[in-house]
């Protein structure tokens, strides 16, 4: 689906290879605690291994996590997307024989999300520029001072997998407006691509491409190209559907309101410093558009369109990041979850810029004698370099608050498997991860199973989470009431030995999965089920895929008939 008339040569590819080390240098004299000790590493680390575990296991699409916070369990991975950290995990499995430790991982992981940054960024920007000018281009991408922030302060691995796919959704975007018979399913591909890495980079950016396409369809083709559109989004959220559908359904079994409370309320971060340590994109926008408008030979340019498209994208970011956007962010509800309004939304301003920048270097020589301070190439790097600087010292002057964690707290986390996020405690009483953290420290986390009322014996047969856990009992009272340790939601499911249901409820205070039996000799098995919107959302994902594969393989063949006829 994507082709270059030329290979790429192999000093390119060396570049990509090593610009991004550039971005990981100050790890080799910082104090590991700055980088590692927050809460945001703890979670992502500890995502990676459940992943990474989960994968060896054979599982793709990992649904509960059973040894998360000292062995209680944790309902994140019904809500959270799992692309990233199987690509991770898949690139780090050559160096098991290196016993890379979990922090080496999430660094692996991040260094090779920029490599294929700069890989996707060529591509698209080949479509528009010499193969040099994309070259550059794609280490404006990999390397922009904004990448730090991303790195040091948020840590967010599945964010920066996303960006390195929105230059392949850009290319989707063109390949709509052409005759490419498999546009409409390499743009849907690319969509659930994004969604499957990081959800809210949809949100941000979905409606970058949509209305790229939109923007140059052209009124002869309105009609079709629209249709194709909506066939390509629809074809991407029907691929979406196995994590969509069941995180929609779920929301309402976690602490959702957190998402949108104190520090994560969006109200709290319009216009947050975020924007002004972008704010040289504002002034490589308006130097660029001002050539454009004001310089013949520029304006005659095939770019030079593009280039309009990506100013005024600057732009739509620049408002949304302002409060006067407010009833824009209260009228779109999902707009609400993406919390940091200026880290967010600067997926497009990434690709606004970069695309923007790769204008400047193709036109500086004939603006120069315009403007011959204002585009040499100088100033742009004074403008990088400046902005790079003034980045740096925003990202030590937050990482100097004593808001980080000490190694022994760490080691701790890696070891009881701690997702210090409140947002993914259930509403039934979910123990808390400090409370977790604290029983796993005094050596009092209690045993798999435990009586919490009556009097009985058990027998643990089975303890394979969450496929199947089997219990044998004999009830010596009246009846008596069973605690497992793990966190109850409504999928778990228990039966007897006869088959029959038994009916579970989540204990009080810690919310563990509680069940009575009565007296005599008992063989229960509880298992995590699949619930009926999980085989809907896996039905139509199925069914998504299908279609993509069959119209691959089809329009291929039709073109061939087509070519002997």
């Amino acid at each position: 689906m994507i082709s270059l008339h030329k290979t790429i040569p192999s000093r390119i590819i060396l570049l990509w290879l090593l610009a991004p080390t550039l971005l990981f240098l100050p790890l080799a004299w910082i104090d590991p605690i700055i980088f590692f000790g927050n809460s945001d590493a703890l979670f992502y680390t500890n995502i990676l291994n459940f992943v990474s575990d989960s994968l060896r296991k054979g599982e793709l699409f990992p649904r509960w996590f059973a040894d998360a916070n000292s062995g209680f369990g944790s309902p994140v991975m019904l809500f959270y997307a799992p692309f990233a950290y199987n690509i991770t995990a898949l690139i780090t499995l050559p160096l098991i024989p290196l016993h890379l430790s979990a922090d080496g991982q999430l660094v692996v992981g991040l260094y090779a999300s920029q490599v294929v940054s700069g890989y996707t960024s060529f591509l698209w920007l080949r479509r528009s520029f010499s193969q040099n000018i994309a070259c550059v281009g794609s280490l404006f991408f990999v390397l922009l001072p904004y990448k730090i922030v991303y790195i040091y302060l948020h840590v967010n691995l599945a964010q920066l997998w996303a960006l390195a796919m929105l230059p392949l959704w850009m290319i989707a975007a063109g390949k709509i407006l052409t005759n490419d018979r498999r546009a409409v399913v390499f743009y849907g591909l690319v969509f659930a691509a994004v969604y499957y890495m990081h959800p809210l980079t949809v949100i941000a950016f979905g409606a970058v491409p949509a209305c790229y396409v939109l923007w140059f369809g052209g009124k002869k083709n309105c009609a079709f190209i629209c249709g194709k559109l909506a066939l390509a989004h629809l074809l991407g959220l029907g691929l979406c559907s196995m994590q969509l559908l069941p995180q929609q359904a779920y929301l309402s079994w976690i602490h959702a309101e957190e998402f949108l409370k104190d520090k994560y309320s969006w109200r709290e971060n319009l216009y947050h410093v975020d924007v002004v340590l972008c704010a040289y994109y504002g002034i490589v926008a308006m130097l660029v558009g001002y050539a454009i408008h004001k310089i013949p030979a520029i304006r005659k340019e095939k770019f030079s369109s593009n280039g309009r498209f990506w100013i005024v994208v600057m732009v739509v970011v620049l408002f949304m990041t302002q409060r006067p956007s407010t009833f824009i962010w209260e009228f779109v509800t999902p707009l609400q979850y993406l919390q940091f309004p200026a880290a967010r939304l600067h997926a497009a301003a990434l690709m606004a810029v970069t695309y923007l920048l790769c204008i400047w270097l193709t036109i500086y020589t004939e603006a120069r004698p315009f403007g011959p301070v204002a585009y040499h190439k100088a100033t742009l790097t004074i403008l990088i370099v400046g902005f790079g600087i003034a980045t740096i010292l925003y990202i030590h002057q937050v990482n100097t608050d004593p808001v980080h964690y000490n190694q022994d707290y760490i080691g701790e986390s890696y070891a009881a498997k701690i997702l210090p996020e409140p947002h993914y405690l259930t509403r039934w009483g979910c123990i808390d991860p400090g409370q977790a953290l604290r029983l796993y420290r005094n050596h009092e986390v209690p045993a798999n199973v435990t009586v919490e009322a009556g009097k009985a014996d058990i027998h643990l047969r089975n303890w394979q989470l969450p496929e199947d856990i089997v219990l044998d009992t004999n009830i010596y009272s009246k009846e008596a009431t069973l605690l497992i340790r793990q966190c109850y939601v409504p999928l778990w499911e228990a039966r007897d030995e006869t088959g029959q249901r038994i009916v579970l409820s989540p204990s009080e205070g810690q919310g563990l999965i509680k069940l009575t039996l009565p007296q005599g000799t008992h063989t229960v098995r509880l298992v995590f089920t699949e619930g009926p919107v999980q085989k809907m959302g896996r039905f139509a994902s199925l069914f998504a895929l299908l279609l993509c594969l069959g119209w691959i393989v089809i329009n291929p063949r039709r073109a061939n008939i087509a070519e002997k006829i």
